[in-house]
């Protein structure tokens, strides 16, 4: 039986359940993912690397302690913090490879900033494949 214009009976049901699961691509990582990465990064304290300090241009303040980057272009940093805060710039760029929506912005972070997402995945090696594209 049919039932009209909506074709079998079981086609409208698998309609429903492909809707259901299509928010959630195949490459999506749960947030556990990610946190463990961002614990992994905090006992190599990766936000002190001169890598990481170069990508954001920090340098150390003049007077005082902390860090002041040198990058002044809106949008260069995925954290409010990031201009003052290398480790607050990491723990956003790291939370941000495991999007699997950009969000806001038209690109996710991996493809906004494919060094820092380089440098990432070889500091914490992580397998590429299994971040959202």
């Amino acid at each position: 039986m049919s039932g009209g214009t909506g074709g079998p009976w079981f086609a409208r049901p698998a309609l429903f359940l492909a809707l259901l699961v299509a928010p959630f691509p195949a490459g999506a990582q749960p947030p556990a993912a990610a946190d463990a990465a961002w614990a992994k990064s905090v006992s190599l304290r990766l936000w002190e690397s001169p890598g990481w300090r170069r990508l954001g241009h920090w340098k150390p303040r003049s007077w005082g302690r902390g860090w002041r980057s040198d990058a002044e272009r809106e949008g260069f940093f995925l954290s409010a913090l990031g201009t003052d805060d290398p480790k607050s710039e990491l723990q956003a760029m790291l939370h941000g490879l495991y999007e699997s929506s950009p969000g806001p912005e038209p690109q996710p972070p991996r493809c906004r900033f494919p060094a820092r997402a380089r440098w990432l995945i070889d500091a914490l090696s992580l397998d590429p494949q299994s971040l959202p594209a």
